[in-house]
């Protein structure tokens, strides 16, 4: 592997590595705010925790916006790397808020909240796939082109 291949193979890495930490940080919004949520229905919808819930989940859409564009930088980058296509992140991440209370609203939203969370493990999921796929792919070259070169 040469020089310019182990650096486009390190950009890429750094991209899944960047992408996967806004996963992450979304996800563990998410479950800030599910926790928030059902504290707000247990609490019949408590001015605090309807706050909470609502500050935990623009973080997480924050987050998952990040990643969406971390994504694709990351797609960007895999088209690189000889033998790597790029992903497809079109249908990743959906993720909507609803700002209305009643009960009824709030299980919604815990639905939608859960349905995000289940988004960003799936994401989290392939990206650390690709990544482990990548740096297989470095270390296998790498070993390659030293036999190679020692011959």
């Amino acid at each position: 592997m040469n020089e310019k291949e182990k650096q486009e193979v390190r950009e890429a890495v750094e991209a899944a590595n960047i992408a996967f930490e806004h996963l992450e940080n979304a996800k563990s919004y998410l479950d800030s705010a599910s926790r928030w949520g059902i504290v707000d229905i247990v609490t019949a919808g408590s001015l605090i925790s309807g706050i909470s819930k609502h500050r935990k989940m623009s973080k997480a859409e924050q987050e998952m916006e990040e990643a969406k564009l971390a994504l694709d930088r990351f797609s960007q980058k895999l088209k690189d790397v000889q033998g790597f296509a790029p992903i497809h992140v079109g249908e990743f991440l959906k993720f909507a808020d609803i700002f209305f209370d009643g009960l009824l609203v709030d299980v919604l939203t815990l639905s939608k909240i859960d349905k995000a969370k289940e988004q960003c493990v799936f994401a989290m999921l392939q990206v650390d796939e690709i990544r482990y796929k990548l740096l297989t792919y470095s270390s296998q070259k790498s070993n390659c082109g030293g036999e190679t070169n020692g011959k």
